[in-house]
């Protein structure tokens, strides 16, 4: 008789739910009505949330744990398709009305990096009109300048790598030899 293979061997030791996004979403479903709140009532960001709004595929440096993050484009899926999607979608977007009212960012300057790197991953990947457009809002609140690092920091990471059998220590091709 075949000997079943669990879940766990299946996903080479990985447990089958990711625990990042599962602590992502739930975090999405109790912060985001407080978010939304205080976007409302200060109409800027006051307390410490940029990590549940702007997930990206990296932990936050100073977030509270659990962490979150989201680490796959079945994980980006799966939280678009999660509950408080609606809810994430309205602090978006009430991000960018109110940015663009003042004409600049209504995210302390700590929180920008988060926003760009933000944009970087999102973009990526295969996302719905609704969020296309949030990205395109974000974007024009910045200069073009601070747009650039993080796409080259995510290309750079998704190129593949070139063999290095063909190439000597400085990075050129090994000359052939030459018969005498």
């Amino acid at each position: 008789m075949p000997k079943k293979i669990s879940e766990r061997s299946r996903n080479h030791g990985r447990a089958h739910k990711d625990c990042y996004l599962q602590a992502l979403i739930h975090r999405q479903t109790y912060e985001l009505p407080k978010i939304i709140y205080e976007l409302q009532t200060f109409r800027s960001k006051k307390t410490h949330w940029a990590w549940w709004v702007f997930p990206t595929n990296h932990c936050g440096k100073s977030e509270p744990p659990p962490a979150t993050k989201v680490s796959s484009p079945a994980a980006a899926k799966a939280l678009l398709a999660s509950p408080p999607v609606k809810m994430w979608r309205r602090a978006l977007e009430m991000i960018c009305d109110l940015s663009e009212e003042r004409g600049r960012l209504v995210m302390p300057a700590a929180d920008h990096g988060r926003v760009l790197y933000f944009v970087a991953f999102w973009e990526r990947l295969v996302i719905p009109t609704w969020l296309k457009k949030v990205l395109t809002r974000i974007e024009s609140l910045f200069p073009a300048h601070q747009l650039a690092r993080p796409r080259i920091i995510f290309m750079s990471k998704w190129k593949p790598k070139k063999s290095k059998k063909s190439k000597n220590r400085r990075g050129s091709r090994k000359p052939k030899k030459q018969m005498v």
